[in-house]
Parts: C-alpha cells; sequence; structure tokens
C-alpha cells in the first residue's frame, strides 16, 4: 500500500514540489546577487571648476532620410578608414543627434536605455 502511495506521489506531486524547490532557489540567488554584485551605473562626479569657453549651437538634425530602414540595413557596413577632412556643423549635429538625441519634449531619445540610464558620453574632439 505504501509503495503504490510513493508512486503516484511521484507521478502526481514530484514535478510540483521539484518547481517550488528550483523557485526558491532562485530566488534566493538573486536576492544574494542583487545585494554582493556592485552598483553597474554610478553617477560620476563632474569637475567642480569646468569652463566653458565657448557655446556653439547646432542647426537642427534631419529626421526625415531618404532611404528606407530596411535599405540603411541592408547598406549598413562598418568603416575603418577615414578621410582626413573636418565634418560641418551640420555632420556634428546630424551625429550627435543618432548617438543621443533628444525626440520629444518628455526627453525621449534616439537610442534605448535600460532603466533610462542613458550611461552614454559623447564628445567631439578638434584636432
Amino acid at each position: 500500500m505504501f509503495n503504490k502511495i510513493m508512486k503516484q506521489f511521484l507521478l502526481n506531486k514530484f514535478p510540483i514540489f521539484i518547481l517550488i524547490i528550483i523557485v526558491l532557489f532562485t530566488i534566493i540567488f538573486v536576492d544574494s546577487a542583487c545585494n554582493i554584485l556592485p552598483k553597474v551605473y554610478e553617477e560620476k562626479e563632474k569637475p567642480e571648476n569646468a569652463e566653458v569657453e565657448e557655446i556653439i549651437y547646432l542647426p537642427e538634425p534631419e529626421t526625415v532620410g531618404e532611404m528606407s530602414l530596411e535599405e540603411t540595413i541592408k547598406k549598413r557596413r562598418s568603416v575603418r578608414s577615414f578621410d582626413d577632412k573636418e565634418l560641418n556643423l551640420e555632420q556634428i549635429s546630424q551625429i550627435l543627434w543618432a548617438a543621443q538625441g533628444i525626440t520629444d519634449e518628455k526627453g525621449h531619445r534616439s537610442v534605448p536605455s535600460a532603466g533610462a540610464l542613458y550611461p552614454l558620453e559623447v564628445y567631439v574632439v578638434k584636432k
């Protein structure tokens, strides 16, 4: 009789029992990992004595292109050699907007970011 009851338990209840154990271990692991691992994003301190020498106002970026998204994806290639030509302000504006541009009044950006943290910093350097 006992063997029959055990067999019935193993067939009916054992998968649920294992699932409960797995869920409990997962909860314990995730909780301990969150407390042990360092924070991924920490606010950096800004330099106190940073001086702005000149403000350069950029033209509005183009938000409507001549090429479809599908065609753009098809033609996309990595470039590893560059010309020595300087970029004009329109080109710089377009690149900055594509990398970090604000797309509406709510502050949404042109690129996604987990938790809306936007840990990306973009710099323009002139030779």
